[in-house]
Parts: C-alpha cells; structure tokens; sequence
C-alpha cells in the first residue's frame, strides 16, 4: 500500500512542481523586461523533475551508490526546508508578525489552503475515487505551502517575511 502511495503522491505533485519551477519563476521576474525562457524551462528543478520521472517510469537499473545517495539527500530535504523556514521567521519583528495576523487576506488564505480546500476533496469520497489516492490528495492539500516561495522571494527581491 505504501508504494501505491508513493505513486499517488508523486503523479499529485507533478503539476506543481512543473507550476512552480516555471509559473512560480515567472511570477517573481515579470517585471523584468525580458522573459528568460531558458530560466524557466531548463532550471535545476525543471531538470530534476524530469530526470526523476525517467527514473521513476523507465526501467532504469540505477547503481546502489547512486541510490543511497539520492536517498540520503531526500531525507535531508524536509529538516533543510524547516531550518531554512525557521531562520526566517527567527528575522521577523514580532510587530510584524502581528500585523500578519491581523491581515485578513493572510487568515483567509490559511484558512481555504489548509482546511477549506482539502475538504471539497471529499465530494471525490461520493464519485468513488480510490480511498488511497483520495487520501494521499487531502493530506498533500492540507500541508503549509512549501518553502520555495520564501526562496524565492529571497531570490528575486520579494517580501520573504509575508
């Protein structure tokens, strides 16, 4: 059932990871005159995510030292996100903080992000989709947005701390 799961997951994000690397970018350099194309298709994550596809779909027979590595380097992803995340709320001023809290649109987007839209993912429940892959869907859905954003909002001059 895990591997299933994995499955699930992996078809579940592959939109946003194709949205991110290339919508997100955009989003955060429109207002530069020039678009650069090649920034938007051929970056690192654009690449990696292909490059896991092919490994996840063809029959590619990869050395186990090249696994394991890949493999180590995963299990640090979630700890570096929330290190990086953490080492930028540690730069917040706690009246900044306040005034987010106080910002409307900021609680009303917690609120649909985290608990609004992953349950109109259970009308899928009456449509008899698969329990895991439903599952799997309202998890994913109800996870904090990702830290890339912060990443990029420091990247490309953005207000990180919002």
């Amino acid at each position: 059932m895990a591997d299933k799961g994995i499955i699930y997951l992996t078809l579940f994000n592959i939109c946003y990871l194709v949205l991110i690397w290339t919508y997100g970018i955009h989003l955060f350099t429109k207002r530069e005159q020039v678009v650069y194309w090649r920034l938007l298709f051929l970056n690192p994550g654009i690449l990696a995510t292909l490059i896991g596809l092919c490994i996840l779909f063809l029959p590619i027979k990869l050395p186990s030292v090249i696994i394991n590595t890949i493999e180590d380097v995963g299990k640090m992803t979630i700890p570096l996100s929330m290190i990086l995340i953490g080492s930028m709320l540690a730069d917040i001023r706690l009246q900044d903080m306040r005034q987010y809290f106080k910002n409307i649109y900021v609680c009303n987007a917690a609120l649909y992000k985290l608990l609004i839209l992953p349950l109109f993912l259970l009308v899928f429940l009456f449509l008899n989709a698969p329990f895991p892959l439903l599952t799997i869907a309202m998890l994913t859905e109800a996870m904090p947005s990702a830290s890339t954003t912060s990443v990029y909002a420091r990247k490309f001059g953005g207000d990180t701390a919002f």
